[in-house]
């Protein structure tokens, strides 16, 4: 496809307005450190330049921006081989996945808190996957795309996860806050 320059920009600028702060709180959510999420989000987006050839109009733009961050996050975990994890640094999560009220921070604190605590024993495709889903807004289908999974392995981490999170936050108040029906 031949982009005309004029078309180039106003696309750059829409993909970053629109799409920065789901990958970037996605980064944040897999790699627990604002300052990782902050470069990977600019190496994605210098990627996705890079790479504009590749995209097809018709494509998933956002389907197209998550599998280059995670192409981006598995490189630099290739590299250096290290989990990192910062707990302060959810703070920046709980923004991008929406703000409370006054009223609501007490309960909305307390329900992130177990929420952290509980996603700690996914298994990290499990982990990778919710976040996904629940944070970045992606279909189990771009998921599964963006993941290079077959669908139904994508929907049985989904299912195995949202379990355990259940099982585990049975006796706190996240219980059932997300629903199996959720596809």
């Amino acid at each position: 496809m031949k982009w005309k320059s004029g078309q180039l920009e106003a696309l750059e600028n829409e993909w970053f307005e629109k799409y920065h702060p789901i990958i970037h709180g996605y980064l944040f959510a897999q790699t627990q450190n604002i300052h990782l999420a902050d470069d990977l989000a600019q190496e994605t987006f210098v990627k996705a330049w890079e790479n504009r050839s590749v995209y097809q109009e018709k494509g998933q733009a956002k389907a197209f921006l998550f599998q280059i961050a995670t192409r981006c996050l598995k490189d630099f975990y290739r590299k250096k081989r290290e989990v990192l994890c910062d707990e302060t640094a959810w703070t920046r999560l709980e923004k991008v996945s929406g703000e409370p009220g006054p009223e609501e921070m007490m309960t909305v604190s307390e329900e992130v808190w177990q929420l952290r605590r509980t996603m700690a024993w996914l298994s990290e495709s499990q982990r990778q996957i919710l976040t996904m889903r629940y944070f970045g807004q992606l279909k189990f289908s771009e998921i599964a795309g963006v993941l290079e999974m077959p669908l139904n392995t994508v929907l049985s981490h989904a299912h195995r996860g949202l379990t355990l999170l259940r099982e585990r936050m049975r006796d706190g108040k996240m219980d059932g806050i997300m629903k199996e029906g959720e596809k």
